[in-house]
């Protein structure tokens, strides 16, 4: 059976799994660091309404590629979409630590290696094409192909048998 890009592609995205998990761990690590050192650095103020009524306000931590930032929104809970930000000059930009610099250069590095072997595994199966070769050269793809349903003709030979039979002894 010949194996469509579709298959491939899930081969490559279940054998990557475990590098998946690696970087979603290492993403929320970065947010959590990134949330508790944002909000250590506000003013006392801030924090102690904060804690005293935690429904007026929104946090969130923004973790990109090129910005680590975390910004705390106030809302109306009288008025979900109604959304205060601090004045710009109030607006306290983050700038992450060290380590959480390290751990955002480390979390890139892990996402293009697993972007790479992602795409490798998926052109690596769509070149051997079938299950056959993929079992000779690839068997550890094997376990993740989907299960090879029946490809024979179903069909009922014998009412077919018997009405050849009947049509030659009617000769």
């Amino acid at each position: 059976m010949k194996i469509s890009k579709a298959i491939a592609e899930h081969v490559a995205k279940v054998m990557t799994r475990p590098q998946a998990k690696v970087i979603s761990a290492l993403y929320e690590e970065l947010q959590i660091s990134v949330t508790t050192n944002y909000l250590a650095s506000l003013p006392s103020e801030v924090k102690e309404t904060f804690h005293t009524h935690p429904d007026y306000f929104r946090v969130t931590t923004s973790v990109y590629h090129f910005k680590i930032g975390g910004h705390v929104h106030f809302h109306n809970i009288d008025k979900p979409n109604t959304v205060y930000h601090l004045p710009e000059k109030l607006h306290k930009t983050y700038i992450p630590t060290d380590a959480e610099e390290k751990l955002a250069r480390k979390k890139e590095k892990l996402e293009l290696e697993h972007k790479r072997l992602i795409l490798e595994i998926q052109q690596a199966v769509i070149a051997l094409g079938t299950y056959k070769r993929v079992s000779e050269q690839f068997p550890e793809a094997i376990p993740h192909l989907p299960k090879l349903g029946r490809t024979e003709i179903m069909i009922d030979l014998t009412s077919l048998r018997s009405r050849v039979s009947q049509s030659v002894v009617s000769e």
